[in-house]
């Protein structure tokens, strides 16, 4: 009897010591992710911890996610336009990425990096760059000397990469990428 009640004060005793250690490895705060939404603002910890990622956690222990929740319901975005295709942040932050770029990551990390997708990941979905350009023949989105309209997917410069003209979370007016030398 008195071994039983050792081994079970043993294991009670155990699992405080990894709770405490697991918050530790979160910036000192345990929030699970049914606990976690993305209103909640990042830990602010007084020393770099290194932290241990994992694809099931909730991206707002660390991260301020508001704005990217924000443009995936702002109509004017085009995080609006994919999430409202059915997309979700996993579709183009892909898991393996995301490990990546969490490799060495630390408790002090909140921002996210602007990710640079290139054209042939977003070929992947949209199809040829001689498609874009057939559908977009007639934009009036971009417009020349003399109000002449000018295919955005048709540039003097070939096939752009993508992101130099789109953004999916905040507002960019394709415009002025040409404004850099126009």
């Amino acid at each position: 009897m008195l071994r039983k009640t050792i081994l079970g004060l043993f294991a009670v005793v155990f699992l405080i010591l990894v709770s405490v250690l697991t918050a530790y490895n979160r910036g000192s705060k345990s929030i699970s992710p049914a606990q976690s939404t993305t209103h909640e603002t990042p830990t602010t910890a007084t020393a770099i911890t290194p932290i241990v990622w994992s694809p099931d956690m909730d991206c707002a222990i660390c991260h301020v996610m508001q704005p990217y929740v924000d443009s995936m319901q702002d109509s004017n975005l085009m995080g609006y336009v994919h999430a409202q295709k059915g997309f979700v942040c996993v579709n183009c932050h892909e898991q393996g990425v995301l490990e990546e770029v969490h490799r060495g990551a630390n408790s002090n990390a909140t921002s996210i990096k602007e990710r640079k997708f290139s054209k042939e990941f977003c070929l992947g979905c949209h199809g040829s760059y001689a498609a874009l350009t057939a559908l977009t023949k007639d934009s009036t989105e971009l417009t020349a000397v003399a109000d002449e309209a000018v295919n955005p997917h048709d540039s003097h410069l070939g096939e752009v990469d993508c992101y130099y003209c789109h953004k999916m979370h905040k507002e960019f007016k394709p415009i002025n990428y040409c404004y850099d030398c126009h």
